[in-house]
């Protein structure tokens, strides 16, 4: 049987992001498992993002009131 979880959370400094991966494989035999932690300074996420993410505007003159004012 295999168990397999993930968690994203901040590390205890607050300052970057932390991906972990946790496998349990269960046998007759034995169980064994093992945990990945993936991190990045949160200062580098947020720069990736603002330069490979999807840019999505909205501001106050799309809504239908403010259109209907101007």
């Amino acid at each position: 049987m295999l168990f397999q979880e993930s968690c994203l959370g901040l590390n205890a400094d607050l300052d970057r992001i932390v991906l972990r991966r946790y496998f349990e494989h269960y046998s007759p035999d034995a169980g064994r498992w093992v945990e990945y932690a993936h991190s990045i300074p949160i200062a580098e996420l947020v720069h990736w993002i603002m330069t490979h993410g999807q840019l999505h505007i909205e501001s106050s003159h799309d809504t239908p009131n403010e259109q209907a004012t101007h």
